[in-house]
């Protein structure tokens, strides 16, 4: 019986690899492949094939993991981790295969990206140094590496304002109130608070930090169309606290990007924005801006720069005096002018509105 075209994408794109069987080329592929990549085609004979599985073979001893695999009778997809002899080493990646006559004759494959696809980690906090049950915050993804006892890393979490409340805490100090209104306002000059992580893990053993501190916040809209931020850390390894899942309540993520660029009767409105804050509240990113009839490079300089996202009644802003570089990928449609432009502020404020329930 003959194999299907999915038993023939394991058979290469798991087994093969993972056991260096560089002889089921023949058997498996065709002479040659085309090898689709962004911007160009290859196309490889099986002894191309079978050098290209052999390099570093012994070296790196890749071991894959089937995360996704399906397809039909031609085409069929593969959602792939490896890793190998190093255990640092991690790699991921989604290819599409196109089997004919029983042969792998085309691949179309993504940049592969260092990590693993879809591990689930979450997050349990303690703040103020307590011994009680943890805070449970949203979490995306951590890259934390721990050498003796210091850990230093980036953990990814979800533009939503409960988290990034206490996220911004421990940045710049504890907020004001706004008046009347349900707001924090963020600037620096005020302690931090003590604050403990528990990073737990589905596959790994949780990891306790103590001592946390945040040296910077960047937020941007990633290409995977949501709006996340980098929170950049240090701390001293400890005990973990709790094994858990931490399952945090529901999110208000923040998507809809507002905000203006004011200038000696200049107002321009903003389409899109990336920040980097640190904690002395300096900040720099990117700043995309809408406006009419004025010339691109006419609105470069110094201004009142204001931004943030927001989701209904929920929103983060930022608000400061900010210096705008000249100006990239500016084009005009009819009066209507929009242009991309690096910033910089050496005093940027923060402000969370959060209704009241």
């Amino acid at each position: 019986m003959a194999r299907s075209a999915v038993d023939i994408v394991r058979a290469y794109g798991v087994q093969a690899w993972t056991e260096g069987r560089d002889d089921w080329i023949p058997e498996l592929c065709a002479d040659p492949i085309i090898r689709h990549d962004a911007n160009r085609e290859v196309r490889l004979s099986h002894a191309e094939q079978r050098a290209r599985m052999r390099h570093n073979y012994e070296e790196l001893r890749p071991v894959f993991e089937e995360v996704v695999l399906a397809g039909d009778d031609e085409y069929v997809t593969l959602v792939w981790n490896v890793t190998g002899r190093d255990p640092n080493w991690k790699l991921c990646g989604i290819e599409v295969f196109r089997v004919v006559d029983g042969r792998i004759a085309e691949v179309w494959n993504s940049t592969y990206m260092d990590g693993r696809w879809g591990l689930s980690k979450s997050l349990g906090a303690h703040f103020g140094g307590g011994a009680g049950a943890p805070v449970a915050l949203p979490l995306v993804h951590a890259d934390v590496a721990v050498e003796g006892q210091r850990a230093t890393g980036t953990l990814l979490v979800p533009a939503e304002t409960t988290g990034l409340t206490h996220w911004l805490t421990q940045l710049l100090g504890a907020p004001t109130p706004d008046g009347d209104a349900p707001c924090a306002r963020f600037a620096p000059g005020k302690p931090a608070t003590p604050l403990s992580l528990t990073l737990a893990d589905t596959q790994a053993p949780a990891i306790g930090l103590e001592g946390v501190a945040v040296a910077n916040l960047s937020i941007a809209l990633e290409r995977s169309g949501l709006v996340n931020a980098a929170v950049a850390l240090s701390a001293d390894v400890a005990p973990a606290r709790a094994d858990g899942p931490f399952l945090p309540p529901a999110l208000h993520r923040l998507a809809d990007t507002f905000g203006t660029f004011e200038r000696d009767g200049l107002h321009a409105a903003v389409a899109d924005a990336a920040v980097t804050i640190d904690s002395r509240g300096a900040a720099h990113g990117c700043v995309t801006l809408l406006f009419d009839g004025a010339d691109a490079a006419a609105v470069a300089g110094e201004g009142v720069l204001t931004f943030g996202w927001r989701d209904g009644d929920h929103q983060l802003a930022f608000t400061g005096p900010a210096r705008l570089s000249s100006p990239f990928n500016d084009f005009a449609e009819e009066a209507r002018v929009q242009a991309s432009y690096e910033w910089h502020s050496d005093a940027m404020s923060a402000l969370v509105t959060t209704p009241r329930a």
